[in-house]
C-alpha cells in the first residue's frame, strides 16, 4: 500500500491494490474518514453508534486499513523528525 500526503493538512492519499485493480483513497486524519467502500459501508455506520477508534482488521472496526496505514505513515514520519531534532540538538 502506498501512502502520500495530499498537500492539505491531515489528508493523505492511500493507494490500495487488489488482484483486479488499483484504487486511490483519500483519508482525512482530522476526521478519521476514508473514501473507500469498507469505511463508508461498515466503519462509518459503526462510528455513529460508537466513536471509539477500533482499527482494521477487527470485525467491529470503526477505522479501515487505509486510515490505519495513513496513521502509521504519519507516526513514522513524526518519529524520524523527532530523531533528527534530537540528533541535531546533541
Amino acid at each position: 500500500m502506498k501512502v502520500r500526503r495530499s498537500g492539505d493538512s491531515g489528508v493523505f492519499y492511500v493507494e490500495s491494490s487488489s488482484k483486479a485493480e488499483t484504487q486511490e483513497h483519500t483519508v482525512d486524519l482530522f476526521e478519521l474518514v476514508c473514501t473507500c467502500t469498507d469505511y463508508t459501508a461498515r466503519c462509518a455506520p459503526r462510528r455513529r453508534i460508537n466513536p471509539t477508534f477500533i482499527p482494521h482488521p477487527a470485525t467491529d472496526r470503526t477505522a479501515c486499513k487505509h486510515i490505519c496505514q495513513a496513521l502509521l505513515r504519519l507516526g513514522l514520519h513524526t518519529a524520524r523528525e523527532w530523531k533528527q531534532q534530537h540528533t541535531n540538538n546533541t
